[in-house]
């Protein structure tokens, strides 16, 4: 192999680990912001229905004291 044939061959694998490395970084970052997006949608969906939950319970036992 020639000087030139192995720039175009370093050219090509670096621009071969540029383009798959950037795609697999933008595909991890799409996946990792959806399960952090699942994540706190379940924990506040968790804590909604706690606190809802506690205030029907109080509702009761005044209804319950009450009578």
């Amino acid at each position: 192999m020639n000087v030139g044939t192995k720039i175009r061959a370093y050219k090509i694998y670096n621009f071969y680990f540029e383009y798959f490395s950037l795609k697999r970084f933008r595909k991890s970052w799409w996946r990792n912001l959806l399960v952090t997006w699942v994540l706190i949608g379940t924990l506040f969906s968790m804590w909604v229905f706690w606190y809802m939950n506690s205030q029907a319970l109080e509702k009761r036992k005044e209804t319950l004291a009450s009578m």
